[in-house]
């Protein structure tokens, strides 16, 4: 009998945890699981009296949702860096420089990964001559691109955060972002540039455009109404030396929003 026992309650356990992992179960479904587990004959009336603890105390309890795992436990504890240097580590390494890193699906272009990093580092030494400085955001209004990366990260890398702005938002959208981020820039792409050069002419902060339309290439400043930057200019002027800006781990990177689909983006 009592490994008979042993054996149900072995195997009520296991179906429990199966149902817990499974339905995430709650208070409201106990009563029902436990009839479950009595028409299918894993819960027996010789031990119904301990069902309504033990069993319970499994599905239940507050402080003992933890299965260790029967393998070996592995140390997964790393020093604390930020994610732009984690990213790009090994992107100068011989075995990788040279690799390819992003193909564009329309054009075919390529770039390696040794490329990458050298673009990366230029444009977040043209930001920060630009005025881009820890704590600033910096919007990209944009779809998949080559440069994307570039500007995503070449962002953090001045200390500021990038808030990426759905490009086919609505005016009206586009605007409600920059107000609750307050973006010191718009970074965008040829798509959506008539809209972001309105927004920005109004808001008297500059344009870096991803494509090849610029009404100036003096690399200058973050103030001037109207003006519009193109990214490859900016990478051209400008080393592609890391920065060297002063970061910690738990500085913001990039703040997103929903699409926006059910009221304003949020």
């Amino acid at each position: 009998m009592n490994t008979q026992t042993d054996a149900l309650r072995h195997s009520s356990v296991q179906y429990c945890h199966c149902l817990r992992k499974l339905l995430g179960v709650s208070l409201l479904l106990k009563n029902t699981m436990f009839r479950s587990l009595s028409r299918c004959g894993i819960v027996r009336s010789h031990f119904t009296h301990c069902r309504r603890s033990a069993i319970s105390r499994l599905l239940f309890s507050t402080t003992n949702h933890v299965i260790p795992s029967h393998f070996e436990h592995l140390d997964i504890s790393f020093e604390a860096q930020n994610l732009p240097d984690m990213l790009m580590a090994k992107f100068s390494d011989d075995a990788l420089k040279n690799q390819i890193a992003f193909v564009d699906g329309t054009t075919g272009d390529t770039k390696s990964y040794g490329r990458l990093l050298e673009q990366t580092h230029s444009f977040a030494n043209g930001l920060i001559a630009m005025g881009i400085k820890k704590g600033d955001c910096v919007a990209i209004m944009a779809p998949t691109h080559l440069h994307y990366f570039t500007s995503f990260v070449g962002i953090s890398l001045t200390g500021g955060f990038s808030t990426p702005i759905n490009p086919i938002y609505t005016e009206t959208e586009v605007n409600y972002q920059l107000d609750l981020t307050q973006a010191k820039l718009i970074i965008t792409h040829d798509i959506c540039e008539e809209m972001v050069i309105k927004i920005a002419s109004e808001r008297n902060i500059p344009v870096i455009t991803m494509g090849n339309m610029r009404t100036d290439t003096d690399g200058g400043h973050a103030q001037g109404e109207g003006r519009v930057l193109c990214i490859d200019d900016i990478i051209a002027q400008h080393p592609a030396t890391h920065p060297n800006v002063l970061m910690d781990p738990e500085d913001t990177l990039t703040v997103p929003f929903s699409s926006g689909t059910s009221g304003q983006p949020k």
